[in-house]
């Protein structure tokens, strides 16, 4: 009887297990198609004018902190036009990311976008 109740204790913790699902945007409003390379992951996306691109992601046990971080913590993330021009617009600043934190079936969603126009360049 006590391995009846500890499995069904077992099974139950186990059901409750609720994730963070934290994710990370470049919108790009400008008129030209971006280049964002993330040195992390030698990763190149291509961000089209109009255009919202994940770039990063991550999930991990929601233990109901809140928000994260938005700013961009790795390597420098490089955003540039596909002529070669810098954005000088910091990804490492919080305040230059929009943050929509969210209570999902699952647990918890975070979304953070950095939003790139002509004036960035």
């Amino acid at each position: 009887m006590k391995y009846l109740v500890f499995a069904g204790l077992i099974l139950t913790l186990l059901s409750c297990e609720k994730t963070f699902t934290h994710e990370r945007y470049i919108k790009n409003l400008s008129l030209d198609t971006l280049t964002v390379v993330n040195p992390d992951f030698e990763e190149t996306h291509y961000v089209f004018p109009g255009e919202s691109k994940l770039i990063y992601s991550y999930q991990n046990l929601d233990n109901n902190n809140g928000e994260a971080a938005c700013q961009w913590e790795g390597d420098t993330l490089m955003i540039q036009t596909i002529h070669g021009v810098s954005c000088d617009k910091a990804t490492t600043f919080e305040s230059n990311w929009l943050s929509v934190y969210m209570q999902t079936e699952d647990g918890h969603s975070q979304k953070c976008t950095f939003e790139v126009d002509s004036t960035n360049f």
